[in-house]
C-alpha cells in the first residue's frame, strides 16, 4: 500500500464513525464516503495509461494513443494538449448545438 493510501486509511479510521460509534472506512466499502471515491476508483475508469517499454501513452477519455512517451516525460506535450483542447472544443460545440436544436424544436 502506498504512503498516500496508508495516510488516507489512517485519517478515515480517525475521522469517520457511524451511529453505533463503530469506525467506518471507504476502504471497506467504496460507497461510504465521496471524499475518497476518486482514489478508490475502479480500474475500468482509467484516464491515461503509460506504457514505458513500448514508449506509448494512451488517453482513454479521448481515445488518443501517442508513441512518444519519452517526449511527454520531458515536458514536450504539445500533441497531447492539442488533442485535449480539440476534444474540449468538440464537446462544447456539441453542447451548444443540442441547446440550439432543443430550443428550435420547442418553438
Amino acid at each position: 500500500m502506498s504512503y498516500s493510501l496508508r495516510s488516507q486509511y489512517a485519517v478515515c479510521l480517525e475521522d469517520e464513525s457511524d451511529e453505533d460509534g463503530r469506525k467506518q472506512c471507504p476502504f471497506e466499502n467504496n460507497n461510504q464516503s465521496p471524499r475518497f471515491r476518486n482514489t478508490l476508483g475502479d480500474r475500468s475508469e482509467r484516464i491515461r495509461t503509460y506504457n514505458f517499454p513500448q514508449n506509448r501513452l494512451t488517453d482513454h477519455r479521448i481515445n488518443l494513443t501517442l508513441y512518444s512517451l519519452d517526449r511527454v516525460m520531458e515536458g514536450l506535450m504539445d500533441d497531447l494538449l492539442d488533442a485535449l483542447v480539440s476534444r474540449n472544443e468538440d464537446l462544447r460545440l456539441e453542447s451548444q448545438l443540442s441547446r440550439i436544436a432543443g430550443g428550435t424544436a420547442n418553438a
